[in-house]
């Protein structure tokens, strides 16, 4: 007896708990809200809706099709447009369980300022823990996409040679913002003394002289663009700067949509430039004579003085600034041709100069002993041909 008596107690147990969970379960309902509503590319109307929970969302949602199903209503400036359900925006039910997102992309189009209001599950079909957070509003501005075509010039050598080949020791970057494929668009690199360029860009010109916004030997190549983003443009040229370009600081320069074939929103932005600096080219099949020096004087502070006697026979080019070369020090402008004083006797250095800015600078060659030296040379030491030229041997006074 006692047996059934506790059989009977925990039967009511059990049924009690499983009434209590059902109940439980039955009481949780979802709760959906419009979370934001934004403009895609094409400045359609987007609606991302969010089940706040704490229930599902029951699948007569997604299995009863009628014109009252749940779904999202749009009105634009207080005039109603239309929606739609939510078995057709989110077939996967990812609204159905708690913190489930859907995002609802309309075909409602904004043009310039509009107020849109949303609204989800407009006629109550889904019980909800709140009814009264099924609404939001928001002003959209549609801006007009930005169709353009832009570029950019880097890593660019700082010192370049006349006639030199740079081939692809530069980098350039095209940029294009409109939403569809553009192909074939001809990028120009061309040479310039300035960072003015004609707008809209028309076409560089080759020619084998130099004159102002040259195209470079090989400087034309073409792009293509699937969509917005940016594509490195690949340098297949020589691109060679021509041999004839007087030394000085030029713009090395990338030209995008060179020709203006491409309609964009801004033509203002089709050029871009980096500063080299041009140098002459090192004419090294000349050979000159060694040079000659004699004493001169020395002065009250002890400096003997030794020029060169045919220091006209070499060119000013000989002592031009030579950044391209290892610097002297801190001097990174050091020049071409350095000079070296020796000690005839041990060949040993005494002194140098190496900032000489022309021929005449070798007149006024001089040093000052830190002990008694009675046999002297010098060395002209030609950096960019890789020569040099021993001066004969002088002997300096004793006082």
């Amino acid at each position: 007896m006692r047996i059934i008596i506790l059989l009977s107690i925990l039967m009511a147990m059990f049924i009690n708990n499983h009434y209590n969970n059902i109940t439980a379960e039955a009481s949780l309902l979802p709760d959906l809200v419009i979370k934001n509503i934004t403009l895609n590319r094409n400045c359609q109307v987007v609606v991302t809706v969010k089940n706040n929970g704490p229930g599902k969302v029951p699948d007569t949602v997604w299995t009863h099709h009628h014109p009252k199903s749940a779904g999202v209503y749009l009105y634009i400036n207080g005039n109603e447009w239309g929606g739609a359900s939510i078995w057709l925006f989110d077939p996967m039910k990812n609204l159905q369980s708690p913190g489930g997102i859907a995002t609802y992309i309309s075909k409602l189009k904004v043009s310039g300022l509009a107020t849109i209001t949303a609204k989800v599950d407009l006629w109550n079909v889904v019980k909800e823990t709140n009814e009264y957070n099924n609404k939001k509003m928001k002003r959209l501005i549609c801006k007009p996409y930005r169709k353009d075509l832009s570029i950019r010039i880097m890593r660019c050598p700082k010192v370049v040679k006349a006639g030199e080949a740079l081939g692809a020791n530069f980098k350039i970057i095209g940029k294009s913002s409109f939403p569809g494929p553009i192909n074939n668009v001809a990028v120009d690199i061309i040479l310039s003394s300035d960072t003015n360029y004609p707008v809209p860009a028309p076409y560089a010109t080759y020619s084998p002289n130099y004159s102002e916004d040259i195209l470079l030997k090989g400087g034309r190549e073409h792009i293509s663009f699937t969509g917005p983003g940016i594509v490195n443009v690949k340098l297949n040229g020589i691109n060679e700067i021509p041999n004839n370009t007087p030394a000085g600081i030029y713009y090395l320069g990338a030209v995008i949509d060179a020709g203006n074939k491409v309609s964009e929103s801004n033509e203002n932005n089709n050029v871009s430039f980096c500063r080299i600096r041009v140098i002459p080219k090192n004419n090294c099949r000349r050979r000159f004579p060694n040079p000659i020096i004699k004493f001169d004087h020395k002065d009250a502070q002890g400096r003997i003085y030794i020029p060169v006697v045919n220091w006209s026979v070499y060119p000013d080019e000989m002592f031009r600034a030579a950044p391209e070369l290892p610097p002297c020090g801190l001097n990174k402008n050091a020049s071409r041709t350095w000079v070296e004083i020796y000690d005839a006797d041990t060949n040993k250095r005494i002194y140098g100069f190496c900032a000489f800015g022309d021929n005449e600078n070798l007149t006024r060659i001089w040093f000052k002993p830190s002990r008694d030296i009675k046999h002297v040379y010098i060395i002209l030491k030609d950096r960019a041909c890789n020569r040099t030229y021993k001066s004969n041997i002088i002997s300096l006074p004793l006082k």
